[in-house]
């Protein structure tokens, strides 16, 4: 029981240093859309759930997401997700919001 207490304690520490250390968002806050404008992009079928994203997402990076945003960019609507791998390793992903398709990773 220790040991996986500890276990929890090394990932919830983990989790907060990367939630420090991630800085710059590829899309500024202004482009971000709150709370009220994603449900309803989801309700018109111009992004996927967050699920659906996630789900898409661990395809190519395993992981916990540990932070999300579903932006305008240039015209489409695109999910920011921040992932952290179980060995630590941070992960900036670019999803299609419609689509779901990878459209980058870690910049590329």
């Amino acid at each position: 029981m220790q040991k996986w207490t500890n276990i929890n304690a090394l990932r919830l520490l983990a989790l907060l240093i990367v939630s420090l250390l991630v800085s710059g968002e590829p899309a500024t806050a202004a482009d971000c859309l709150g709370g009220g404008a994603v449900r309803q992009a989801i309700s018109d079928g111009r992004a996927k759930s967050l699920v659906a994203i996630t789900q898409a997402a661990n395809a190519v990076v395993r992981g916990d997401v540990i932070k999300a945003n579903l932006c305008s960019d240039g015209g489409r609507l695109v999910y920011e997700l921040v992932i952290l791998s179980r060995q630590g390793d941070v992960s900036r992903l670019e999803l299609d919001a419609r689509s779901g398709s990878m459209i980058s990773i870690n910049g590329k």
